[in-house]
């Protein structure tokens, strides 16, 4: 099944991710092939995917979640805003977090 990162299902990634709510995650990927999992964890929201934005609001056991279960991609970039001002970030695997 082909995955838009224009659907529903990536915005409520997006958000859920952005909140630190792991249990909403789980119910969007549960039952999901690993392919589409992977594209919708990929997208991005102004230039931020979930987890550029997990790392950016602390939520480590979601941060964990988006790698282990949803592969995404360590080595990412993307902004966010904060205080006004952009700041571009750079996710970087930690082989022993």
């Amino acid at each position: 099944m082909a995955v838009s990162c224009d659907d529903g299902v990536a915005a409520e990634m997006f958000s859920a991710s952005r909140d630190g709510d792991i249990s909403r995650l789980r119910s969007l990927v549960d039952g999901r092939l690993k392919d589409e999992v992977r594209s919708l964890v990929a997208c991005k929201t102004n230039g931020a995917s979930s987890l550029i934005m997990a790392c950016r609001n602390g939520h480590a056991a979601v941060v964990s979640f988006l790698v282990t279960r949803c592969h995404a991609d360590i080595e990412q970039t993307g902004s966010v805003t904060f205080d006004g001002e952009v700041l571009y970030l750079v996710v970087v695997s930690a082989r022993d977090w």
